[in-house]
Protein backbone atom coordinates (compact mmCIF):
# COMPACT_ATOMS: atom_id res chain seq x y z
CA UNK A 1 0.00 0.00 0.00
CA UNK A 2 1.30 3.27 -1.12
CA UNK A 3 0.85 5.98 1.65
CA UNK A 4 -1.35 8.87 1.58
CA UNK A 5 -0.29 12.38 1.96
CA UNK A 6 -0.47 13.44 5.53
CA UNK A 7 -2.81 16.04 6.91
CA UNK A 8 -0.22 19.63 7.93
CA UNK A 9 1.03 18.87 3.91
CA UNK A 10 -2.25 18.03 2.59
CA UNK A 11 -3.52 21.42 4.12
CA UNK A 12 -0.49 23.27 2.63
CA UNK A 13 -1.56 21.51 -1.05
CA UNK A 14 -4.88 22.85 -0.12
CA UNK A 15 -3.95 26.57 0.70
CA UNK A 16 -1.91 26.51 -2.92
CA UNK A 17 -4.66 25.37 -4.82
CA UNK A 18 -3.65 21.50 -5.04
CA UNK A 19 -7.33 19.84 -3.82
CA UNK A 20 -7.45 16.34 -3.62
CA UNK A 21 -5.04 13.75 -2.48
CA UNK A 22 -3.65 11.48 -4.32
CA UNK A 23 -0.51 8.60 -3.38
CA UNK A 24 2.30 9.04 -3.13
CA UNK A 25 5.07 6.57 -5.86
CA UNK A 26 6.25 3.53 -4.04
CA UNK A 27 9.85 4.64 -2.05
CA UNK A 28 9.34 8.08 -1.99
CA UNK A 29 7.82 9.94 1.18
CA UNK A 30 6.55 13.63 2.06
CA UNK A 31 9.46 15.79 3.27
CA UNK A 32 10.21 15.21 7.10
CA UNK A 33 13.99 16.37 6.97
CA UNK A 34 14.58 19.22 9.16
CA UNK A 35 16.59 20.21 5.98
CA UNK A 36 13.57 20.76 4.47
CA UNK A 37 12.89 24.30 7.10
CA UNK A 38 15.33 27.00 5.75
CA UNK A 39 14.28 30.73 6.49
CA UNK A 40 14.14 30.99 2.37
CA UNK A 41 11.20 29.02 2.54
CA UNK A 42 8.80 30.81 4.74
CA UNK A 43 7.29 33.25 2.20
CA UNK A 44 5.73 29.84 0.46
CA UNK A 45 2.59 28.46 2.29
CA UNK A 46 4.22 25.15 0.93
CA UNK A 47 7.99 26.11 1.64
CA UNK A 48 8.64 25.65 -2.27
CA UNK A 49 7.91 22.34 -2.08
CA UNK A 50 4.51 21.73 -3.86
CA UNK A 51 2.97 23.79 -6.76
CA UNK A 52 -0.19 23.59 -9.28
CA UNK A 53 -0.27 24.53 -12.71
CA UNK A 54 -1.66 22.55 -16.01
CA UNK A 55 1.45 21.57 -16.89
CA UNK A 56 0.78 19.40 -19.92
CA UNK A 57 -1.86 21.69 -21.57
CA UNK A 58 -4.89 19.54 -21.13
CA UNK A 59 -7.03 22.56 -19.25
CA UNK A 60 -6.58 20.11 -15.79
CA UNK A 61 -4.11 21.43 -13.55
CA UNK A 62 -1.73 19.43 -12.16
CA UNK A 63 0.58 18.91 -9.19
CA UNK A 64 3.91 18.98 -8.94
CA UNK A 65 5.85 17.74 -5.87
CA UNK A 66 9.49 17.99 -4.01
CA UNK A 67 9.79 14.36 -2.09
CA UNK A 68 12.04 12.85 -0.38
CA UNK A 69 13.16 9.05 -1.21
CA UNK A 70 11.92 6.68 1.93
CA UNK A 71 15.41 5.39 2.53
CA UNK A 72 18.36 7.71 1.53
CA UNK A 73 19.10 10.78 0.46
CA UNK A 74 18.21 13.55 -1.70
CA UNK A 75 15.03 14.08 -3.52
CA UNK A 76 12.53 13.72 -6.33
CA UNK A 77 10.76 16.05 -8.30
CA UNK A 78 7.13 14.54 -9.67
CA UNK A 79 4.55 15.60 -11.99
CA UNK A 80 1.02 14.07 -10.52
CA UNK A 81 -0.87 14.78 -14.25
CA UNK A 82 -4.55 14.71 -13.66
CA UNK A 83 -7.41 12.78 -15.85
CA UNK A 84 -10.95 14.31 -16.34
CA UNK A 85 -12.31 12.13 -13.99
CA UNK A 86 -9.63 13.50 -10.64
CA UNK A 87 -7.34 11.11 -11.18
CA UNK A 88 -3.46 11.34 -11.12
CA UNK A 89 -0.78 9.46 -12.42
CA UNK A 90 2.90 10.30 -11.23
CA UNK A 91 5.83 10.78 -13.24
CA UNK A 92 9.06 11.43 -11.81
CA UNK A 93 11.02 14.45 -13.55
CA UNK A 94 14.40 14.49 -11.83
CA UNK A 95 15.71 12.17 -9.35
CA UNK A 96 18.45 13.84 -7.80
CA UNK A 97 20.31 10.50 -6.81
CA UNK A 98 20.38 9.78 -10.42
CA UNK A 99 20.32 12.92 -12.27
CA UNK A 100 22.47 15.10 -10.56
CA UNK A 101 25.30 16.68 -12.66
CA UNK A 102 28.72 15.96 -11.55
CA UNK A 103 27.83 12.65 -9.40
CA UNK A 104 30.33 10.36 -11.10
CA UNK A 105 33.66 9.73 -9.31
CA UNK A 106 32.54 11.42 -5.92
CA UNK A 107 33.10 9.45 -2.78
CA UNK A 108 30.15 8.51 -0.50
CA UNK A 109 30.37 11.53 1.75
CA UNK A 110 30.83 14.04 -1.22
CA UNK A 111 27.77 12.38 -2.50
CA UNK A 112 25.64 13.06 0.76
CA UNK A 113 26.55 16.55 0.82
CA UNK A 114 25.38 17.05 -2.56
CA UNK A 115 21.94 15.45 -1.84
CA UNK A 116 21.87 16.96 1.58
CA UNK A 117 22.32 19.95 -0.52
CA UNK A 118 19.47 19.05 -2.90
CA UNK A 119 17.03 19.42 0.37
CA UNK A 120 18.62 22.13 1.76
CA UNK A 121 18.39 24.43 -1.19
CA UNK A 122 16.05 23.51 -4.15
CA UNK A 123 12.16 24.44 -4.08
CA UNK A 124 9.89 24.99 -7.19
CA UNK A 125 7.45 27.68 -8.34
CA UNK A 126 5.41 28.00 -11.20
CA UNK A 127 6.29 29.55 -14.23
CA UNK A 128 4.28 31.85 -16.38
CA UNK A 129 3.39 31.16 -20.35
CA UNK A 130 5.53 32.46 -22.24
CA UNK A 131 8.97 32.03 -24.54
CA UNK A 132 12.12 32.16 -22.43
CA UNK A 133 16.11 32.20 -23.73
CA UNK A 134 17.96 29.04 -22.03
CA UNK A 135 21.42 29.33 -20.40
CA UNK A 136 22.87 28.80 -23.85
CA UNK A 137 20.60 30.85 -25.78
CA UNK A 138 21.52 33.66 -23.36
CA UNK A 139 25.12 33.13 -23.91
CA UNK A 140 26.31 31.69 -20.67
CA UNK A 141 27.38 28.73 -22.66
CA UNK A 142 27.34 26.91 -26.17
CA UNK A 143 24.32 24.62 -26.63
CA UNK A 144 24.58 21.40 -26.64
CA UNK A 145 23.54 18.74 -29.58
CA UNK A 146 19.92 18.77 -28.87
CA UNK A 147 19.70 21.93 -26.82
CA UNK A 148 17.34 24.57 -27.27
CA UNK A 149 18.21 28.66 -27.38
CA UNK A 150 14.53 28.92 -26.80
CA UNK A 151 11.81 27.13 -24.99
CA UNK A 152 7.91 27.83 -25.21
CA UNK A 153 5.85 26.93 -22.35
CA UNK A 154 2.37 26.66 -23.74
CA UNK A 155 0.71 26.43 -20.43
CA UNK A 156 2.18 26.20 -17.10
CA UNK A 157 5.71 25.42 -16.37
CA UNK A 158 7.98 24.72 -13.18
CA UNK A 159 11.13 26.65 -12.05
CA UNK A 160 13.08 24.41 -9.62
CA UNK A 161 15.60 26.45 -8.63
CA UNK A 162 18.28 26.38 -5.89
CA UNK A 163 17.64 29.20 -3.18
CA UNK A 164 20.50 31.82 -3.55
CA UNK A 165 22.41 30.17 -6.64
CA UNK A 166 22.20 29.86 -10.19
CA UNK A 167 21.18 26.48 -11.90
CA UNK A 168 17.28 26.53 -12.14
CA UNK A 169 15.70 24.63 -14.61
CA UNK A 170 12.33 25.04 -16.25
CA UNK A 171 10.18 22.23 -16.90
CA UNK A 172 7.57 21.92 -19.57
CA UNK A 173 5.05 20.15 -21.99
CA UNK A 174 6.40 19.68 -25.00
CA UNK A 175 3.64 19.42 -27.12
CA UNK A 176 5.22 17.28 -30.47
CA UNK A 177 6.46 14.86 -28.15
CA UNK A 178 3.91 14.88 -25.62
CA UNK A 179 5.68 14.99 -22.75
CA UNK A 180 7.36 16.92 -19.64
CA UNK A 181 11.09 18.47 -20.93
CA UNK A 182 13.30 20.66 -18.98
CA UNK A 183 15.74 22.99 -19.75
CA UNK A 184 18.72 24.60 -18.16
CA UNK A 185 17.50 28.74 -17.95
CA UNK A 186 21.18 29.86 -16.07
CA UNK A 187 24.42 28.88 -14.91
Amino acid sequence: MTPKIPTLFGLLLFLTGIGQAFELPKGWIMPTDSMFNGAWRKPSPSKYLAAATDINCDGIVDSILILQPAKGRGIGLFAFLQDSNGLYKSSLLFDSRKDAPDLKGLSEMESAKVQIGYRALFGIKTVARGRYATACGQGYRACGKNEKRNIEVACGGIDFFPFGEGGNSNFYWDKKKHKVLSALMND
